[in-house]
């Protein structure tokens, strides 16, 4: 187990309203109490070939260290790649962030300079780069962007954050730290005249309300352009104001910077131009998200909305990258899969499937799977709920193969096209269904895993 670290003000820029939102729109039954291997069954001649081109082809890895042949097959793989996906079938076990490091330095050594996360919007991922960046956090209470979240949640949202949830919020805070630490160990072991990491956004915001602050900073830097005078108007809060009537005004305000540009822009440099845009588009849908996500029943329909947003919030990312940048995006499978019609829960279309067709043949994904331990669930009876080994999962017969190992695809073997067909694999606490073969590019497995450490 990690030391315990202190948390800094950086820590409340995290991501746990989104994955209490998560968990909700997934309810399903607990599993039991004590972790049950997956039992001893006759595998049929498909699972007898498919394990024996597992074990054939992975490349087993040590803890938490890559190895030559890793490293081999990525200068491969890569060739071509601007982008590379990292998912995750849940955000809760601790061992997600260590392969998710592992794969960054062996990255960065490529030249991968630009992190887009999951749980960071528009306002708070330049939190996060600015503390990667010095190391310095932010003082707590002293961010307009914390203000403006407090307005919100004083108007409709504080219900979303129960007595269970400190100690889940805690657990989330100090893994972020940890990330942010980590990343920030990488920064500084660059050399100088190398570019340095950044962080993107790659959702919406987790603080409703926070890019009225981002905005501002962008106008304060043009107080004699009359031309922004309207947009400051549509922006002043209004005494009373419903959150249905400031969607609507806030959106009537995004149609007309996006049919008038030159008319409400100004003289507005073009990456402040994008960078307003990209505020208020990030304000909309956050303030609708949380609106919208109350209840069980609209629930779903919000998370369906909010995977467009996601896409949008990387692409306005993408289009402010220099030149043949090379980017990592890190987030759930189900956002980060390239057929998503074949994922019964995922959102279609989804955020990787449309980056991956804007971006054809660019694209690398890395998909974890893990087969069975324990994991921190906010929801569950006990937050800290035990996975057993499911021999309905393909992760069940992987863990026959080997403890921890990336698994690269599409080598056209027999063997591997028992992943050509819809089969069950891990999904938070729970299983999903799809054909992994369409998904991704390579699987990297965990045998066990452990819940978020305090």
């Amino acid at each position: 187990m990690k030391e315990k670290v202190d948390l800094q003000a950086t820590c409340s820029v995290t991501q746990e309203v989104t994955q209490f939102l998560i968990l909700l729109a997934l309810a399903a039954p607990p599993v039991g109490s004590p972790i049950q291997q997956a039992p001893q069954t006759k595998l049929e001649t498909s699972q007898e070939e498919f394990l024996s081109w597992v074990q054939e082809s992975a490349i087993p890895v040590e803890p938490w260290q890559s190895n030559a042949e890793l490293e081999a097959y990525l200068d491969r793989a890569l060739k071509g790649k601007r982008i590379v996906f990292i998912g995750e079938p849940g955000h809760f076990f601790s061992e997600r962030q260590d392969v998710q490091l592992l794969f960054i330095r062996s990255l960065v050594r490529r030249g991968y300079r630009h992190l887009f996360l999951e749980g960071l919007g528009a306002s708070n991922a330049p939190v996060m780069d600015a503390y990667l960046q010095t190391g310095k956090p932010p003082v707590a209470g002293d961010s307009k962007r914390q203000q403006e979240a407090q307005r919100y949640r004083e108007r409709a949202f504080e219900s979303w954050v129960g007595a269970k949830g400190s100690d889940f919020q805690k657990r989330r805070s100090a893994d972020r730290q940890r990330f942010l630490d980590a990343l920030r160990e990488i920064q500084q072991s660059l050399p100088e005249t190398s570019p340095p990491l950044r962080i993107h956004p790659l959702d919406i915001d987790m603080q409703p309300g926070a890019c009225y602050g981002s905005m501002d900073e962008i106008l304060a830097l043009y107080p004699e352009e009359p031309a922004l005078d309207w947009i400051r108007s549509q922006l002043a809060k209004i005494e009373g104001e419903s959150i249905q009537d400031e969607i609507q005004r806030l959106e009537q305000l995004k149609k007309a910077m996006e049919t008038s540009p030159d008319q409400h822009f100004g003289a507005l440099s073009a990456a402040h131009r994008l960078d307003l845009f990209k505020f208020l588009d990030c304000l909309i849908e956050t303030i609708v998200f949380f609106d919208s996500a109350r209840t069980d029943g609209s629930l779903n329909r919000a998370l369906v909305r909010r995977e467009p947003a996601m896409y949008r919030q990387v692409q306005y990312g993408l289009d402010s990258l220099p030149k043949g940048a090379k980017a990592i995006m890190i987030g759930h499978n189900n956002h980060l899969c390239r057929a998503s019609g074949t994922i019964p829960r995922a959102r279609k279309p989804s955020m990787g499937e449309r980056i991956v067709k804007a971006n054809p043949g660019q694209v690398f994904c890395i998909w974890m799977l893990h087969d069975h331990g324990w994991l921190l669930n906010p929801m569950a009876k006990e937050p800290i709920e035990r996975l057993d080994s499911d021999p309905s999962r393909v992760e069940s017969l992987l863990a026959k193969a080997g403890s921890l190992f990336l698994l690269p695809l599409g080598s056209g073997k027999p063997g591997e096209s028992y992943l050509a067909k819809p089969r069950r694999h891990s999904y938070f606490s729970w299983s999903e269904t799809s054909t992994l073969s369409r998904q991704t590019d390579a699987i990297f497995f965990l045998e066990k895993i452990s819940p978020l450490h305090e």
